[in-house]
């Protein structure tokens, strides 16, 4: 009896620590939304906001990001921006409504030719490729890295998300045992990290 009691005890204490943090957080960031002047920082904030909470409160992270999208509209840029933001949280519960929300992303950012929408493509990509495999389907996992997320990646300026992308890539091959394959992804990757690391 007394070990179930402390067992109820301690989820108890865990769970008000929890809230607490999640207050807390939700105070500083409002905070600063409130400190903030343009559309585009509040955007922002809320987005971040739905990011930070996506682990500890889906409904209150779909309430911030969707927030950020009101503000949002009639800016592509932020409306792409908050429809990722929304597929993150998506991905969570909801592996549809997270692939439409990509789509969704991809839809408003593929018109801009900025290096950092470029890079939101790619991460929606990469996410959409994700989302397929976790649904079993290895081969539009490998194919979305390879004609899509990669490819803005390198775009977009970032080796870095290169490389990752490789490193990815590899993996359902090195499961199947296809080593060559495997082998090559890899040594892609090796190379990109070689040429960003120090001298």
């Amino acid at each position: 009896m007394d070990f179930v009691r402390s067992i109820v005890m301690l989820f108890i204490c865990c769970a008000s620590v929890t809230v607490c943090a999640q207050q807390a957080l939700v105070d500083s960031l409002t905070h600063r939304l409130n400190k903030v002047q343009t559309m585009a920082k509040k955007v922002e904030i809320y987005y971040q906001m739905g990011d930070d909470l996506v682990n500890q409160d889906t409904a209150k992270a779909v309430s911030f990001v969707r927030k950020g999208l009101s503000y949002a509209k009639g800016s592509p840029f932020y409306e792409g921006l908050g429809y990722f933001y929304l597929g993150r949280v998506y991905m969570e519960f909801s592996r549809n409504k997270a692939v439409k929300s990509f789509d969704s992303a991809i839809y408003y950012l593929a018109p801009i030719a900025t290096a950092e929408s470029v890079i939101y493509q790619s991460r929606a990509w990469a996410n959409k490729a994700v989302l397929a495999q976790m649904n079993g389907d290895n081969t539009t996992y490998i194919r979305l890295f390879l004609e899509k997320a990669i490819p803005l990646a390198g775009k977009g300026g970032d080796s870095l998300r290169m490389a990752d992308g490789y490193t990815n890539v590899s993996l359902p091959f090195m499961n199947f045992g296809q080593y060559e394959k495997a082998i090559l992804y890899l040594n892609k990757s090796a190379a990109l990290f070689r040429r960003l690391g120090p001298e």
